[in-house]
């Protein structure tokens, strides 16, 4: 059946990656989602919500196997509204190590390694992607890391904040719609924490449904389009 683009966003979920710093509240922006949630979890993070109704899912629980976890969780596709993996670089490392250990170079990852997680990874994000279609909201967190990018023109080096999983970061983060990055103002200003969406030289982020810059720190605000009003956010740099 061919639908019109109208038809495919009328009842269409999202799929949302949020990066940055371990301890940036990157968990915690998911207390107010609506619906029912499954936390795919690897950093037992997920205590902080199990007030909120959520469920958890232990990634070890499916032998550290990206195949077998998309298994379970689709066993149970119906049951949810928002699908949650928090997060997708302890997940990336997790599975590296695991492959390490069976593999013949001492305990330490072999080459071939890289490419083989890389490819679950991102076999196992386009096929949650297609689960938007049918409504549901995918949200992956990350960790941040800093890559070092060439100019093909100039080829004058610089860095750039990407997602952390490997080099992969461009695949797996390109199939989300939107891609924000934890702000942190330093230690001592009393000003929020928000998440920016809009990319920039130096930080990967781009929001391809409502072309917000920002967002509160709140998932469901970024599901609904409600970005942070220009009153609310001090200090955001321009």
């Amino acid at each position: 059946m061919i639908r019109t683009m109208d038809e495919l966003k009328k009842n269409a979920g999202m799929m949302i990656m949020i990066y940055g710093q371990t301890g940036s509240g990157k968990t915690s922006a998911l207390q107010n989602l609506k619906g029912k949630t499954l936390i795919i979890d690897l950093e037992n993070a997920w205590e902080v919500l199990k007030d909120k109704g959520m469920v958890g899912l232990e990634f070890d629980s499916v032998g550290k196997d990206v195949h077998e976890l998309v298994k379970a969780v689709n066993r149970d596709f119906t049951d949810w509204d928002n699908i949650v993996i928090d997060n997708i670089s302890t997940m990336y490392y997790t599975i590296l190590a695991h492959k390490a250990k069976q593999g013949k170079n001492d305990g330490a990852p072999e080459l071939g390694h890289y490419n083989q997680v890389a490819f679950q990874l991102y076999n196992a994000v386009t096929y949650l992607r297609t689960w938007t279609a049918k409504g549901k909201n995918i949200i992956i967190n990350a960790h941040e890391k800093t890559v070092n990018i060439i100019d093909p023109d100039t080829h004058e080096a610089s860095e750039k904040l990407v997602i952390d999983v490997g080099n992969s970061y461009q695949r797996i983060s390109g199939e989300a719609s939107i891609v924000g990055r934890v702000i942190m103002p330093g230690s001592s200003s009393k000003k929020p924490r928000y998440i920016q969406t809009f990319g920039t030289a130096k930080m990967e982020a781009k929001d391809r449904i409502y072309g917000n810059k920002y967002y509160p720190m709140d998932i469901q605000a970024i599901i609904d389009g409600k970005k942070l009003e220009p009153s609310k956010k001090e200090g955001v740099t321009k």
